[in-house]
């Protein structure tokens, strides 16, 4: 799993959160929760979309909410759950 790129991990969540979530997102580094997009509750339904759409199970107990604030936090969990043999 590529972390960056259009094509990439990064890509495929903000296509998510467009498509799925109807957000749009400026880019990757954008921190959500500080832009009003995501408050806790839409934060869990992203994750569970993630978790569906990518077919990685992420560890909410390994979970740091500073990375969860962008893309490409949330693409660097899903690659490091993907390594750990996270993937379905």
């Amino acid at each position: 799993m590529r972390a960056a790129g259009g094509d990439g991990i990064e890509g495929r969540i903000l296509a998510l959160l467009r498509d799925e979530m109807a957000m749009e997102v400026p880019s990757a580094e954008t921190d959500l929760v500080d832009a009003g997009l995501l408050d806790s509750l839409s934060l869990a339904e992203l994750l569970m979309r993630v978790e569906v759409s990518l077919g990685v199970r992420v560890q909410l107990a390994e979970l740091s909410l500073a990375e969860l604030r962008t893309v490409a936090g949330l693409a660097r969990i899903v690659c490091a759950a993907a390594g750990e043999g996270g993937a379905s």
